[in-house]
């Protein structure tokens, strides 16, 4: 176990920075809707997926994670309905100043990566992640040939309904 902070979550917040980097250069320099939104959902759902993976153990990174997770299914989904809708909103997603609104307020997300950096880098976080790790593990399929005999062994208390024997 390590004292330190914990090495995944700081090369994740480091993505999160990079990909927001890219976020903020392409919603400020786009030409079309289409891309505007589209670049929303490519910010958003890979970190909805993220945060769905994680198990956090103290009550603050859950709160976080929760957030995280439900603001960029919410946000993704608003974003899908008004480009299905056909409705014309170029007026606002070429405005200037409502993209530069929109590519800063994805720096929520970089911040919360570096909080989860912290917060996930805990002593008893690392513990909890270790002991799902152990926990996994010992859930194991079981070989080809228990499967094999548990099967004989059901099929000699359930009689076949077309009258053959089961083997």
């Amino acid at each position: 176990m390590r004292a330190s902070y914990d090495y995944h979550y700081g090369f994740r917040a480091l993505l999160i920075i990079i990909i927001w980097l890219a976020f903020f250069g392409t919603i400020t320099s786009t030409t079309s809707e289409t891309t505007f939104f589209g670049a929303i959902l490519l910010f958003l759902l890979p970190l909805a997926l993220d945060y769905s993976g994680h198990a956090p153990l103290l009550e603050g990174n859950k709160k976080r994670k929760m957030l995280g997770l439900w603001s960029a299914l919410f946000i993704s989904a608003v974003c899908m309905g008004f480009s299905f809708s056909n409705l014309n909103l170029e007026f606002l997603t070429l405005n200037p100043l409502f993209q530069i609104i929109v590519a800063c307020s994805g720096a929520v997300y970089v911040v919360m990566g570096i909080y989860d950096w912290v917060g996930y880098s805990s002593q008893e976080e690392i513990e909890h992640r270790d002991g799902l790790k152990a926990l996994s593990r010992t859930k194991r399929i079981e070989p080809m040939a228990e499967r094999v005999q548990f099967h004989k062994e059901i099929g000699k208390s359930h009689p076949s309904k077309t009258g053959t024997e089961n083997n």
